[in-house]
C-alpha cells in the first residue's frame, strides 16, 4: 500500500518523535510502500543495520515504512537494499496509519542482520547539552577567560570562585552527571550568548 506525505527525520539511528531536535532535518516524504511485518521484525529494523534480500520489496525512491499494528518504523535503503537512515513517525501519522494497517495482509520479510545500532541511552537532547557546554569549556580553557568562567560558573552553582583549575574542573565533572535544569539553563546561555555576537 502506498502512503503519501509523511514527515520523517531520518538518522543513523532509530529515535522516537519526541527526540527530534530543533537542528534535524525534517521532510516531508510521498509515495512510501506501507508493509505490514511481525513484531519481531520491527524490534530488529529498530536495533540493527540490515539488508533486504528481496529487493521486489524496494520503491523508486528507496524508501519504505513497516509497521506491526503498534509501532512504525520508516527506512532509507540503498539500491541493493542495505538499510541506511531511519525515522519514527509523528503520532499524527502513526493514527492515520493505523485506520489502514488492519486491512493489509502481513508479509514475510527477508533479511540480514548486519550489525547492532548504536545504543542511546538518553535523550539526544541532553548529548546536545552536554556536547555544548563541554565545546564552550574547552574553548574558554583555550583562551584562558577567567571572566567567561566565572559567570557561568556562578549561574550555574550560585558560588563565587576565581580558581580557574577548581571551576573548571568542577564543572566538567558536573556535566557528565544526568542533565539537571541547571545544566539546561547554562545551554541556554550559551546558545544565546552565540545569537547575539
Amino acid at each position: 500500500m502506498k502512503v503519501d506525505k509523511l514527515k520523517l527525520n531520518f538518522l543513523d539511528n532509530y529515535c522516537m518523535f519526541y527526540d527530534w531536535l530543533e537542528t534535524d532535518k525534517v521532510e516531508i516524504v510521498t509515495g512510501l510502500k506501507l508493509y505490514k511485518v511481525s513484531g519481531s521484525v520491527i524490534s530488529d529494523f529498530i536495533n540493527y543495520k540490515f539488508k533486504l534480500t528481496n529487493l521486489d520489496l524496494l520503491s523508486k525512491n528507496n524508501y519504505l515504512v513497516f509497521s506491526d499494528g503498534y509501532n512504525y518504523i520508516a527506512i532509507e535503503f540503498s539500491k541493493d537494499g542495505k538499510s541506511l537512515y531511519k525515522s519514527s513517525l509523528l503520532l499524527s501519522d502513526e493514527i492515520r496509519l493505523s485506520k489502514k494497517i488492519d486491512s493489509i495482509k502481513k508479509i514475510k520479510c527477508e533479511y540480514e542482520v548486519i550489525s547492532e545500532d548504536k545504543r542511546i541511552f538518553d535523550l539526544r537532547i541532553n548529548d546536545e547539552i552536554r556536547k555544548t557546554i563541554k565545546v564552550e569549556l574547552n574553548t574558554i580553557k583555550s583562551n584562558n577567560d577567567l571572566d567567561k568562567l566565572k559567570y557561568l560558573y556562578y549561574e550555574w552553582f550560585n558560588k563565587n570562585e576565581s580558581d580557574f583549575d577548581k571551576m573548571l574542573h568542577c564543572m566538567i565533572k558536573k556535566i557528565d552527571l544526568p542533565v539537571t535544569e541547571k545544566e539546561k539553563y547554562i545551554y541556554g546561555l550559551i546558545k544565546k550568548s552565540y545569537k547575539f555576537v
